[in-house]
């Protein structure tokens, strides 16, 4: 499965139903190309670099032009077009972005008539890519990364564990209320950095969510706190809850990692996790 495929998915359709009132269909295979295709995309930079892009027929371009400024289809102009693309892209780009590893910003949005935008990103790679319909039309969401320098290659003395600098909406409760509130960074097959105002006690046992915003996903697990930091607590995992919540740690850390092998070799060796 190409990488955050179910996450991306998710963040689009909710992008379309929360700003047009549409839903996106899953189109399985990319179809062919409309006679005329309008493409939109926001690159990201920063401690993950690549770019989001929109490509839909340009029928479908003018009808969300038309739903997003409330005017009549005839009253829709190129601008309300290109405005309106833009608007999608920047909105589902957003979304994505905060999957990915921090710090990382994006570009102002980019609209065009023709092919995918991404191809004139130098060291780009499709990474992802899926295919929906809507208003009877196809559409296709991309996700590209920029290849790195030495992505890959062996870091020395590295953890036990790879870890990413993704910063997610997290809780932590323990066996008696309440449930504390914060982030997660730092994260790993066997846990995090837990950002918090909270007090917390090492040694205390608790249940971790971590929260896909921009999507119904969350990550469970079941594990306890190590010690402080600054600003929070080191939390350890000891057992991942559910087979959805591992399959989306995974992706996660695969994502947003410069040695995806490293990390495919981790889940290998340390399934010791419920998966209820």
């Amino acid at each position: 499965m190409p990488f955050l495929e179910a996450e991306i998915g998710q963040v689009a359709e909710m992008v379309w139903e929360s700003v047009l009132g549409l839903r996106l269909e899953p189109g399985g295979d990319v179809p062919p190309a409309p006679e005329r295709v309008v493409s939109a995309l926001v690159q990201v930079s920063g401690a993950w670099e690549g770019a989001v892009t929109i490509e839909c027929s340009a029928d479908f371009a003018h009808a969300a032009a038309a739903i997003m400024f409330g005017v009549p289809a005839e009253a829709v102009s190129a601008a309300d077009t290109v405005d309106a693309l833009g608007e999608l892209v920047n909105m589902t780009g957003g979304n994505i972005k905060a999957l990915l590893a921090e710090p990382c910003r994006l570009s102002l949005p980019s609209v065009a008539e023709g092919g995918d935008l991404a191809r004139g990103i130098p060291g780009g790679t499709l990474v992802t890519m899926l295919a929906f319909e809507c208003l009877g039309t196809p559409l296709v969401v991309r996700l590209h990364r920029k290849a790195e320098a030495g992505a890959g290659a062996p870091v020395p003395g590295r953890r036990e564990f790879s870890r990413v600098a993704i910063h997610l909406r997290a809780e932590v409760a323990g066996a008696d209320p309440p449930v504390h509130q914060g982030t997660i960074e730092n994260l790993s097959l066997k846990g995090g950095f837990f950002r918090t105002d909270a007090p917390l006690v090492p040694g205390m046992r608790c249940h971790v969510r971590v929260y896909l915003e921009g999507t119904g996903i969350e990550v469970r697990a079941d594990g306890h706190v190590v010690r402080p930091g600054e600003g929070g607590y080191a939390i350890q995992f000891e057992e991942i809850v559910g087979v959805d919540s591992l399959e989306h740690l995974r992706n996660l850390i695969l994502f947003n990692t410069t040695d995806p092998k490293q990390v495919e070799q981790e889940f290998h060796d340390h399934l010791g996790l419920r998966r209820a």
